[in-house]
């Protein structure tokens, strides 16, 4: 739905709902999405809500790249005043990583429009917030444990020579190669067609088209698109295109994956050679004396924490940041005393790591005080109870769609016995490998329900106290715009006087 939705102005609390799927799964089948929406709008009935826009992104996993998100920040943005509530499914739709939810709860906060999770319902208070960070944070938590064990599956695969899916490297496609219990495995092969034209690439580069002397990057793009040699899809050639076939070790047999990550957790995968490993090497020594040296990237100061906290105790204007030596030192300083000079204040500076450190132990000591911390963590448990609940009724529910899916699949069973139908049948197989996918999704989710569960029952109040801890310390220790979110949340100000600080909460 556009951003320029037109929302009555009277009328009962009105909200916009945000959807998502987490797995690739849920995108291709299209589970997660219409459950989510179905779900809000009879939480929105029940609690006499009006839904006026609704927001989706099939995009998975922590892909930051969401245009549905987009618009609903446009809507947000321009008609925040005639608006209540965001909703969602819970948190984790939003953002895996608690920072970035921070931050959105955060700006929809200032526009007086309150986020809520329909299967989270914490609150709005300092005590609520705190929860959600945590919740977030286990979350996230989460989210890394899951990649962790992913990328391990993926590198396993990668070591016994296996393709991990996606798109194959220009030159080459993914064939099977066998099964592994009900996984199909792929490996790569050459792409006749494509790999002639990189040959070409790597021939004009070389020595050219036996009219001319070798060719430039430039000049062999050119070359390609005039003679209406294509890329996949029919598209043109670009120079970082050619650029990058030019530079692709996977031509010489060695498909490099998880190119981005440390040199010791890349695995290398053996793929038919396309190039001639000579020419090869002798491309890349071209290339480098080419190559413009590239000057070290400017050095960009983080955010600063206290922005917008911190007030001068003489004059009560902002204090903002000062440096020295060339940008070794940073200080906290009368904003009014830098821009306009003594007569408005006579200022005061305070180094900025050390002011810093004081604000955040003291809020520390007060905000992860045992007894509060008890309060806040029994309100999980609480909230945990709830969650078991609503998975109980979800597993139940899954597990009425698996005999139905299984016997779906014993009907197709029957048919191919009887004679009725056969393997090779072309909507046949459609139909069967659809509800074998269905069978093989509901079975999944059930058992994740109940490895969550079983994760529920086993968590301890000391194991809570540790991950309590362990926020304490990112608290004091972590990312900048982690701190601040926490600062904001239970801070109003900081008034910095000539002999104290005083930190004024926020009103509770």
């Amino acid at each position: 739905m556009p951003a320029n939705v037109s929302l009555p102005k009277e009328g009962p609390k009105r909200a916009v709902l945000y959807t998502r799927v987490s797995t690739g799964r849920q995108e291709l089948m299209k589970l997660s999405i219409p459950d989510q929406s179905r779900q809000m709008r009879q939480y929105c009935a029940s609690h006499e809500i009006e839904v006026v826009a609704e927001f989706s992104d099939a995009q998975t996993g922590t892909n930051g790249n969401r245009s549905g998100l987009e618009e609903l920040r446009k809507l947000v943005q321009a008609r925040s005043n005639e608006l209540e509530f965001v909703l969602v499914h819970s948190f984790s739709r939003l953002f895996r990583d608690q920072i970035e939810l921070e931050l959105l709860q955060r700006d929809l906060k200032n526009s007086g429009i309150e986020l809520v999770s329909i299967t989270q319902p914490i609150g709005d208070d300092p005590s609520g917030d705190l929860l959600r960070n945590i919740i977030s944070l286990m979350d996230e938590h989460q989210s890394k444990e899951t990649s962790k064990h992913v990328a391990r599956s993926l590198a396993e695969n990668a070591r016994q020579g296996y393709w991990n899916g996606g798109t194959p490297p220009y030159g080459y496609r993914s064939v099977e190669a066998g099964m592994r219990g009900q996984t199909i495995k792929k490996k790569l092969e050459i792409s006749p067609v494509e790999a002639e034209n990189v040959a070409l690439i790597f021939s004009l580069y070389d020595s050219g088209n036996g009219k001319s002397g070798p060719m430039g990057v430039k000049r062999i793009t050119e070359y390609l698109n005039q003679n209406a040699i294509k890329r996949r899809k029919g598209k043109n050639w670009t120079v970082g295109m050619v650029h990058r076939v030019l530079n692709d070790n996977t031509y010489v047999g060695e498909f490099c994956f998880g190119k981005t990550k440390p040199k010791d957790e890349q695995v290398i995968i053996d793929v038919p050679v396309i190039v001639d490993p000579t020419l090869f090497a002798a491309t890349q020594q071209r290339l480098r004396s080419r190559n413009p040296r590239k000057a070290a990237p400017r050095t960009v100061n983080g955010p600063i924490l206290l922005t917008g906290l911190a007030i001068c105790g003489k004059c009560g204007g902002g204090m903002t940041l000062r440096t020295g030596k060339s940008g070794r030192y940073r200080y906290y300083t009368c904003g009014n005393r830098k821009n306009q000079g003594s007569a408005l204040c006579e200022g005061q500076s305070l180094p900025m790591p050390e002011l810093d450190r004081l604000v955040t132990e003291a809020v520390a000591e007060v905000l992860f005080e045992s007894s509060r911390m008890e309060k806040v963590l029994q309100k999980l448990f609480e909230f945990l109870a709830t969650l078991d609940d609503d998975q109980r009724l979800r597993m139940e529910q899954l597990k009425r769609e698996l005999t139905e899916a299984e016997s779906a699949l014993s009907r197709l069973y029957d048919l191919v016995m009887k004679g009725l139908a056969s393997a090779g049948d072309e909507d046949f197989d459609i139909r069967f490998s659809r509800v074998k996918d269905e069978r093989d999704i509901i079975r999944s989710q059930l058992k994740t329900l109940s490895e969550v569960q079983s994760q529920r029952r086993t968590v301890s109040a000391a194991q809570v106290g540790e991950f309590a801890n362990l926020v304490a310390e990112k608290f004091l220790t972590g990312p900048i715009e982690f701190r601040k979110s926490y600062l904001r949340a239970f801070v109003e100000s900081v008034v910095v006087e000539d002999d104290t600080i005083r930190i004024i909460p926020t009103a509770a």
